[in-house]
């Protein structure tokens, strides 16, 4: 697997892993319907995504963007910590 090709689909997992944490916090509160099916696709086809866009760019961009996806998830994490224990 040549380096590109892996930091891309490190990236669409990274993609992967932060729309599975921002699911899980808003399972407390409903979601519309309407809008529900477009939420299911995105997360969905926006991995994919990510994967085709990030096979383009340099390698210090999309190490860039997963140092800052991995640190906002773990922001929000703390953060969800934090209400509950307030």
């Amino acid at each position: 697997m040549s380096d590109v090709l892996g930091s891309a689909l490190v990236c669409s997992a990274d993609e992967r892993l932060r729309e599975a944490v921002t699911r899980a916090g808003y399972r407390a509160t409903p979601a519309p319907t309407a809008g529900a099916s477009q939420a299911r696709m995105m997360q969905t086809a926006m991995p994919v995504m990510m994967t085709l866009i990030f096979y383009a760019f340099p390698s210090g961009l999309v190490l860039y963007y997963l140092t800052s996806n991995l640190l906002a998830v773990g922001h929000q994490l703390w953060v969800r910590h934090r209400l509950r224990a307030t």
